[in-house]
Formats: C-alpha cells, sequence, structure tokens
C-alpha cells in the first residue's frame, strides 16, 4: 500500500515540479535571469604594476579610466588598448606617486552593448624605466552605442583629414561623423 501511495504521489506531482523546471529553463534561455547584470561594474588591473584602476565610466563618447600610481616613483602611461569594442588611448601621461590621473578612451562607433573587456596598459616606471605591460578588465552592463566626437569631427575636417578618421579611430567613424553632418564630402 505505502508504494502505491508513493508511485500516486510522484505521478501526480511529478508532471507539476516537471512543468515548473521547464518554465524556468525557458525563462533562463530568453535572458530573464542575466547573472551578469547581477555582479557589480568593475574595472581591474591583474599583477603587481603599481596601477589601481580607482574609477571607471562609459558613455558614448568613449570609456574614461582613472589609475592611481601606489609607487613612490613617476610611471608614464603610453597607451591604453580595448579590443572589443575597439577603443585606444595614444598618448603620454605622467601619474605623480600616490597620484592619479583619468585617461580618455576614444572608441570605434556604431557598437551597440554593454562593455566587458580587457584592456592593456603600455607603462614605464620613470624617465629611464623599461617598457611594461598589463592586461585590466572593465565591466559596465548599461547598454549603449559608440558615436563620434563632434569635436573631433570639425578638427578633422577643418584640417582636411576626414579620409584619415577610420584609420585613427577604427572602422566606421567618419561614417559616423557625416551621420552629424561634419566629414560628409
Amino acid at each position: 500500500m505505502k508504494g502505491q501511495a508513493a508511485l500516486e504521489f510522484v505521478s501526480t506531482y511529478g508532471w507539476a515540479v516537471l512543468a515548473v523546471l521547464v518554465a524556468l529553463g525557458t525563462l533562463a534561455y530568453f535572458g530573464v535571469f542575466d547573472v551578469d547584470l547581477l555582479l557589480p561594474e568593475k574595472c581591474l588591473l591583474s599583477g603587481s604594476s603599481g596601477l589601481f584602476c580607482e574609477d571607471f565610466t562609459a558613455t558614448q563618447q568613449g570609456i574614461a579610466l582613472r589609475l592611481r600610481n601606489v609607487l613612490k616613483e613617476d610611471i608614464i602611461v603610453s597607451s591604453i588598448t580595448i579590443s572589443s569594442p575597439q577603443c585606444i588611448f595614444a598618448g603620454q601621461e605622467f601619474i605623480e606617486p600616490d597620484g592619479y590621473q583619468d585617461f580618455g578612451l576614444v572608441c570605434a562607433p556604431a557598437q551597440d552593448a554593454s562593455v566587458n573587456a580587457e584592456f592593456i596598459v603600455q607603462y614605464r616606471k620613470g624617465e629611464a624605466g623599461l617598457d611594461r605591460a598589463i592586461r585590466g578588465v572593465v565591466v559596465k552592463h548599461d547598454q549603449f552605442q559608440f558615436g563620434a566626437d563632434a569635436e573631433i569631427c570639425q578638427n578633422a575636417e577643418d584640417a582636411g583629414l576626414c579620409d584619415w578618421l577610420d584609420f585613427a579611430y577604427g572602422p566606421g567613424y567618419q561614417e559616423s561623423c557625416c551621420q552629424i553632418t561634419i566629414c560628409c564630402g
């Protein structure tokens, strides 16, 4: 008798449990339970370089990183690159000991996504230091689309360098400038 009661219980309520599992699986498949949105936004640098990613933001104009130097000597940052989305900072910025510096990375336009990317910082310690590289990761959940910076587009048009925008800032940058009616010729 007990065996029959257990079998009836499992066959009756087992279908209900199975239906709930199928419904949960369907919701998870369509992204209702997106675990990435529950994780914090972050900016991290690996290793013991003496650089610390203190803050960051991502807007339509690009990505801004605030790096802090925790060493007792100057650090000179020569470039920061992100491959996907395609973003770059090229220049040379000094970060004093226990100081910080904000870096604006210009990103190729027409990339509609959240940012979950690795980046590489090229730097050296002091004037006579050797060139070094360190990897980092930045995660931002907001969905946005990078667009062209109107000031960059206008400067390129004034200097007659519109044809070089895609080379300097990534594919599609000149087209993005044209969407704000600059460099359309």
